[in-house]
């Protein structure tokens, strides 16, 4: 388990640290989405997902606080308008 959080931490920790991490999302986002996701969305998921696996694990999110930022962040996305294909 502590190498896959260790693979993800490290994985998330270069785009979102790249001077511009809007454009190094391109390295994290599913290719089929062809662009068409808000940004800013995507900055806030892949910043909370490095905090859930942040290498000190007293250092992580609750999972309350988890899902309290992801119903925050869905109530401001108008998701309906997302074409989501889960799988």
């Amino acid at each position: 388990m502590d190498l896959i959080v260790d693979c993800i931490f490290h994985s998330l920790r270069r785009p979102l640290s790249a001077p511009n991490p809007t454009e190094a999302l391109d390295e994290l986002i599913d290719p089929s989405q062809q662009g068409d996701y808000p940004v800013d969305s995507a900055l806030k998921i892949a910043s909370l997902a490095k905090s859930c696996t942040h290498e000190e694990p007293g250092m992580r999110p609750t999972m309350r606080s988890v899902v309290v930022a992801l119903m925050a962040l869905t109530a401001n996305t108008d998701l309906r308008d997302m074409d989501y294909h889960p799988f």
